[in-house]
């Protein structure tokens, strides 16, 4: 399978897979009751950060950011999409290490190291299949960079949605990762 079908694999059954690692955290760490040090707020922070994030960058982009078909249907660069091209992967990225976190140091790092690379195909799946926005996205690409803020500017890329940002949207689209993030947390706190 190439890494393009690989990448569109990985990316229709981003909602679950983590689920394995999640279930072997749990399994494997003891119950942190009452367990506040600094690696629990750490991780914790690192959580609500990437909560943050999300809920930032979902304000802009809506219900689109559920989707699990590989079509295009627009291009956002409004918000934390003016920073980076992929705010929810990065802060995804927070989540799972800051869920590692609050076990342990090694879960932290156990999560970087497999979450890295697994959004990392995504990412470029996604970015194939974004090229037929045509010249407002290759603007994009080099305006933006994928994981970190970059200096250059989005002046030659164009808004296509006059949309405005929105707290009611955001949060309505992210209860399933809010009950997910609580439930992992109440289960590693409590079990």
């Amino acid at each position: 399978m190439s890494l393009f079908g690989v990448g569109g694999w990985l990316f229709a059954n981003r909602g679950w897979l983590p689920l394995p690692v999640v279930l072997a955290q749990l399994l494997t760490s003891r119950s942190l009751a009452w367990e506040f040090n600094p690696r629990v707020w750490i991780g914790l922070s690192l959580v609500v950060i990437g909560e943050s994030i999300r809920i930032w960058a979902v304000g802009y982009i809506g219900n689109r950011s559920r989707t699990l078909r590989d079509d295009v249907t627009g291009l956002e660069i409004r918000g934390p999409y003016a920073l980076c091209r992929n705010p929810l992967y990065v802060a995804n990225i927070l989540i799972w290490a800051g869920i590692g976190g609050v076990t342990s140091w090694l879960w932290l790092v156990v999560w970087l190291v497999l979450i890295i690379p697994y959004y990392n195909v995504i990412v470029r799946f996604e970015e194939s299949n974004l090229h037929s926005i045509g010249a407002s996205y290759m603007s994009y690409l080099k305006a933006v960079g994928r994981w970190f803020p970059s200096q250059n500017q989005l002046s030659e890329v164009k808004v296509t949605s006059d949309q405005k940002w929105n707290l009611f949207a955001a949060l309505r689209s992210e209860r399933t990762t809010l009950c997910a993030i609580v439930s992992i947390l109440c289960s590693l706190w409590f079990l």
